[in-house]
Order: C-alpha cells, then structure tokens, then sequence
C-alpha cells in the first residue's frame, strides 16, 4: 500500500506528545532498515520499546 518506507516498524511523523509502551518489533529476514523512524516528533514517552536490528543499523532514528 504504501510502498518501501524508511524503516521496517514504524514510521513516525508530526506527533506531538506520543506515548509507546510495551512494543516490540521484528524481522523475519534481516533488514537494513531502522525499527523505528521518528520524523518532527516532539514529546516522546517510551518505555520498554524493543526493535531487532542488524549489525550498525540505529534502532531508533530521529529526524529533523
């Protein structure tokens, strides 16, 4: 539907004042690709967020 994204779980965008808890996610087949992008959010509350990663990859990535 939407095409390849910037990262394999969760892409992110113009939030403000998100809460995350209890969330893990993963892969079948490895990806180079962040679990998680955050792009212009601002108020991130995370607790216990977990995302498989590859070798050198960032499990989290902010943007801007």
């Amino acid at each position: 539907m939407f095409g390849s994204t910037v990262a394999y779980g969760f892409y992110i965008r113009h939030v403000d004042g998100l809460k995350l808890r209890d969330v893990e996610v993963s892969y079948l087949n490895e990806d180079a690709r962040p679990a998680f992008v955050m792009d212009d959010v601002r108020g991130l509350d995370s607790h216990n967020v977990k995302g498989q990663v590859a070798k050198d990859v960032k499990e989290i990535e902010y943007v801007k």
